[in-house]
C-alpha cells in the first residue's frame, strides 16, 4: 500500500472548508500547500474561485492565470479564467474621491493592537485607501477621551481625520453595519452577527469610499495578496514587517526620550542583552515556564558580564532570572501583575501608564545589543522587525508569530 502524500492530503481538507463555505480558512489551507509545492495548479486555482465567492473578480483572473502557467493541461483553471475575465471587467468601479480604511482598536494587548494596525496599512496599500487609527474606548490603552488612542504613542499613519469623511450611509460604507451606529462608535458586532469577523480579503475589492476594520488578520495571511507592482511583492513577512513599520511605526517623540533615559539609567554604556517573557494571562494559553529553561540555555552561552534587561509583565516572572543570574538582571518600575490576569485587564489600571510604559520599555529593549524572547508573544515578534538586528542577535524561541496567517 503506497504512502499518502501529504500534501495532497493538505489539499483535500482545503478542498473540504471550500466546500463547507470556510473560504477563508480554505486559502490559508490552499497557501500551506502553496510554500511547498509554488506550483500545484490545483491551490492557485482554489484561491481564484474563493476570490471568485468573496467577489474579488481582477484577483482570481491573477489566481487562475497563476493555475493555467503551473500546468497547461489543466483545464479547469483555463475554463475558469474565461468565465470570470467578463465579471472583472464589469466590476464595479470604485467610488469618485479619496477611499479610506478607518483601523479600530482590536482591544486587547498593546502589541496585538499594534499587529492589528500593521496589517490594516498593508491592506490600505493594496486597495488604495487612506488609512486613519481610530483606538476608541475599547482601546485597552485608552484614557476614555481622545478620539483616537494611538495618537497617544504613535504619530498618525497618515493626515486624515475621522472627522474629515463623508457620513456614512449603507452604500458608501463597508461594512454596511457602521451606518446604523455611525463611525465615532468604538465597537459594534464584532465578533457576532452581519459584518463580523471580516478577514482582510474581504475588503479587497469593495467599491464603497470608507471601509471600515474591526478584526484582527495578520501581514503574514494579506501579504500573498499585494500586486506584482507593490515594493514588497513576493517579500517575506519579516520584510513586509520591516516596510510597515518604518513607514507607519514613529513613537512619539516624549517615547522615544524616556527609552533612552530608561537605557542610560539601568544599563548606560554597558553591554545587555534585552529578555521577554510573558507571564500572567499568557498562562492560559500555554505554560511557558516551560521555556525558562530555553531562555537558560541561550543566556548560559552569553557572555557572563552581560547585564541582561528583562522585560516582563509578570513579577512572578522575575525570581527565576534573578536567582540564576543574579544582580546581572535588571528590571525597569513598571506595573505588573501576581495573577494570570494580565494588567491590562485589569479594571483599576492607569491605561495610558500601561501603554506608555510597554512602549518605553520595549524602545528601551531595542537599544540592546541583543534580544532573546518567546516569538509567540507580539511583543517579542515585533521588537525582531522594529530595528535591523546584527545577524544572530535576535532570538524568537518557539518562531514568530508574525510568521502565521492569523485572520
Amino acid at each position: 500500500m503506497s504512502e499518502k502524500d501529504p500534501i495532497e492530503e493538505l489539499f483535500r481538507f482545503a478542498s473540504s472548508w471550500f466546500s463547507e463555505g470556510d473560504y477563508v480558512t480554505a486559502e490559508q489551507v490552499c497557501r500551506a500547500v502553496l510554500l511547498s509545492r509554488p506550483n500545484h495548479a490545483a491551490a492557485h486555482d482554489m484561491i481564484g474561485l474563493i476570490a471568485v465567492k468573496l467577489g474579488n473578480y481582477r484577483s482570481a483572473v491573477a489566481c487562475f492565470q497563476r493555475a493555467a502557467a503551473a500546468d497547461p493541461g489543466f483545464t479547469d483553471a483555463k475554463n475558469h479564467l474565461e468565465s470570470v475575465r467578463s465579471y472583472a471587467e464589469r466590476a464595479a468601479p470604485p467610488q469618485p474621491g479619496p477611499r479610506y480604511l478607518v483601523i479600530k482598536a482590536w482591544g486587547f494587548g498593546f502589541w496585538s493592537d499594534v499587529n492589528h494596525v500593521l496589517g490594516a496599512a498593508l491592506l490600505a496599500e493594496i486597495t488604495g485607501r487612506i488609512p486613519i487609527t481610530q483606538w476608541g474606548e475599547n482601546s485597552l490603552f485608552s484614557d476614555g477621551v481622545t478620539e483616537d488612542a494611538f495618537g497617544l504613542y504613535f504619530e498618525p499613519v497618515s493626515e486624515s481625520r475621522l472627522a474629515e469623511l463623508p457620513l456614512v450611509t449603507p452604500r458608501n460604507v463597508f461594512a454596511p453595519k457602521w451606518a446604523a451606529v455611525g463611525l465615532e462608535t468604538p465597537e459594534h458586532m464584532k465578533m457576532e452577527g452581519p459584518g463580523s469577523r471580516l478577514s482582510g480579503v474581504h475588503f479587497l475589492e469593495r467599491s464603497e469610499s470608507i471601509a471600515v476594520v474591526d478584526f484582527f488578520f495578520s501581514v503574514a495571511a494579506l501579504a500573498p495578496w499585494l500586486p506584482e507592482a507593490h515594493p514588497m511583492h513576493g517579500q517575506r513577512s519579516d520584510a513586509v514587517y520591516r516596510y510597515l513599520v518604518e513607514k507607519y511605526l514613529k513613537p512619539k517623540p516624549h517615547i522615544l526620550a524616556a527609552a533612552a533615559k530608561l537605557h542610560r539609567k539601568l544599563i548606560g554604556a554597558e553591554p545587555a542583552i534585552a529578555v521577554h517573557m510573558r507571564g500572567s494571562d499568557k498562562l492560559l494559553e500555554a505554560d511557558t515556564t516551560k521555556l525558562l529553561p530555553l531562555y537558560f540555555e541561550h543566556l548560559d552561552r552569553e557572555d557572563a558580564g552581560l547585564r541582561i534587561f528583562l522585560l516582563t509583565d509578570d513579577a512572578r516572572c522575575i525570581a527565576p532570572f534573578k536567582q540564576r543570574y543574579g544582580d546581572r538582571v535588571i528590571v525597569s518600575d513598571v506595573l505588573r501583575t501576581s495573577t494570570d490576569l494580565g494588567v491590562h485587564y485589569s479594571p483599576d489600571a492607569d491605561r495610558v501608564r500601561l501603554g506608555n510604559e510597554v512602549l518605553i520599555d520595549t524602545y528601551a529593549a531595542l537599544l540592546c545589543d541583543r534580544f532573546v524572547g518567546n516569538g509567540m508573544s507580539n511583543l517579542s515578534a515585533l521588537i525582531s522587525v522594529l530595528k535591523p538586528w546584527d545577524a544572530n542577535a535576535c532570538v524568537l524561541l518557539g518562531g514568530s508569530i508574525l510568521h502565521l496567517s492569523l485572520s
